[in-house]
């Protein structure tokens, strides 16, 4: 399996075929001690491909502080994906700069996904004012955690909430954790 390990503060990550009939597989993405968060313009998770029969397969993506990321306007989330197969997002802090999370790129497809233990925030505050843009899969939007979970059957064990950082301010936010927090 290969892992991709970044230590430090790191704007974006990209996991991407860019070659017809290319498949990447087995790719593991964890941040240690480090966050993801904007410093300008649009930046989020974006894995998949985008060529014909190319896809990223077998891979997670576990452990990560996603924070307020998308900053361009339009329509845009913490993560996008497109081509995937046998993906999982495992215990990630998602907290998004807009109401929107999680986008299947419409024209793509992406399967057999594991969703689970992730704990995802919204400028909304509220669990029924979360978008899950599934187009690209099943050509729904879901504007709820829960219509989202009942639907693709995905994240059952995650949650929503404040994740409880010691300082979620702008521009210099400090994502370490509350211990008095529970994620759970």
């Amino acid at each position: 399996m290969k892992k991709l390990l970044f230590l430090g503060v790191l704007a974006i990550i990209l996991v991407s075929c860019s070659q017809k009939n290319e498949i990447n597989e087995e790719i593991n993405i964890e941040l240690e001690a480090a966050m993801l968060k904007a410093q300008k313009k649009s930046i989020y998770i974006l894995i998949g491909a985008n060529q014909p029969n190319s896809k990223v397969t077998y891979s997670t993506v576990s452990n990560n502080t996603l924070y307020m990321n998308y900053s361009a306007d339009g329509w845009g989330g913490e993560i996008s994906m497109q081509n995937m197969d046998n993906v999982s997002f495992l215990n990630n802090i998602i907290h998004s700069r807009s109401n929107i999370s999680v986008i299947a790129s419409s024209g793509y497809t992406s399967t057999n996904l594991t969703f689970d233990y992730n704990r995802y925030f919204t400028l909304s505050g509220s669990d029924t004012d979360i978008i899950f843009d599934w187009g690209g899969n099943t050509g729904m939007t879901y504007l709820t955690l829960a219509s989202y979970r009942a639907a693709t059957g995905l994240d059952a064990n995650s949650t929503y909430g404040d994740p409880g950082f010691l300082s979620a301010t702008l521009p210099n936010p400090d994502l370490h954790l509350n211990k008095y927090v529970s994620m759970y």
